[in-house]
């Protein structure tokens, strides 16, 4: 079992999940377009291991292992933020998905997949207003 962090990131329109293993010094990259890490989000990562390194009084230099997660690609440019509310929806239910480096196989999801997290995130954002 990975303990880990679910990191969000938003590169310049488009969004992306990592999951960070702190005991590992692992870093799961799931791109629901690319696959290749964008280098500013290498140095984000790299530097926030430093400080919570120092936080704990570590000062030796991590070696970070990234893990791009072959997962399900979007059919179009607008879906990013879906998929990655579905990569984590996905996660909660198999933690395995990280271990075996993959979404069972899935290339994409069905419309009725991501019409379902949409309406998730519609209800939560009318609870909350």
């Amino acid at each position: 079992m990975v303990i880990a962090n679910y990191v969000l990131f938003h590169i310049r329109v488009h969004w992306v999940l990592c999951v960070v293993d702190l005991s590992s010094s692992t870093v799961y990259y799931m791109d629901s377009i690319n696959k290749e890490v964008h280098s500013p989000l290498k140095l984000l990562i790299k530097t926030a291991f430093k400080i919570y390194d120092s936080s704990k009084g570590v000062r030796s230099s991590r070696i970070i292992n990234w893990k791009p997660v072959e997962c399900p690609k979007q059919p179009t440019n607008v879906e990013c933020g879906f998929y990655v509310m579905k990569y984590m929806n996905d996660l909660i239910r198999d933690e395995k998905i990280l271990s075996r480096g993959n979404f069972n196989g899935k290339k994409t999801y069905t419309k009725a997949e991501i019409d379902e997290v949409r309406a998730k995130w519609i209800k939560s954002v009318i609870n909350e207003v």
